[in-house]
């Protein structure tokens, strides 16, 4: 919204209700969005942090050729940033997404970087290729990273040094070389 402010309109009995309300700052990067269960009902609606909802994107327009469609919940035949793998959000932000099985393909986006407040990541058993991005020593939050069975290959980053609470990481089963960053 341009001016800052933003209107809601909403069925009543009596009629619709319009408040029009000023955005307060922090909220201007979410976007109110709704979300389907498989029967096509709407579930909920919810705002997400549109940066969080950016990177989910790009993994799915990676593995547009590739992508199980088993998780187009709303039957529209488009797999949706919300209906990608299993995502636990917290406050508007991505905390866990696990991406297990779910036939993505292409390179880890260096956006994977912006999810600040990812505590797991598991995106093990795809087809993901390339070099892990040195993006990702950004998700200093992130206790639990698993990108084994894949096909990523180069060094593994020493920026994974930056990832203070790791406690655990699986990285096997890729072309990965070297040894493990001191870090």
């Amino acid at each position: 919204v341009d001016d800052g402010s933003c209107e809601y309109q909403s069925s009543c009995d009596e009629g619709y209700a319009k408040i029009s309300a000023e955005i307060p700052e922090w909220m201007i990067d979410y976007v109110l969005t709704s979300y389907y269960i498989e029967d096509g009902d709407t579930l909920n609606y919810n705002c997400f942090y549109q940066s969080d909802l950016d990177v989910l994107q790009k993994f799915i327009d990676n593995s547009v050729e590739t992508i199980n469609m088993n998780m187009d919940y709303n039957g529209d035949g488009i797999i949706e940033p919300l209906e990608l793998g299993s995502q636990i959000w917290q406050n508007g932000r991505l905390f866990s997404f696990t991406g297990y099985s779910t036939q993505l393909s292409g390179k880890i986006p260096p956006e994977i970087g912006n999810l600040m407040n990812l505590n797991r990541l598991d995106l093990h058993a795809n087809q993901l290729s390339g070099k892990i991005p040195p993006e990702i020593g950004n998700l200093v939050n992130l206790s639990q990273l698993v990108l084994s069975e894949n096909s990523l290959s180069g060094s593994i980053p020493s920026a994974i040094g930056n990832m203070v609470n790791l406690t655990y990481i699986s990285l096997g089963e890729n072309q990965l070389s070297g040894a493990i960053p001191p870090e």
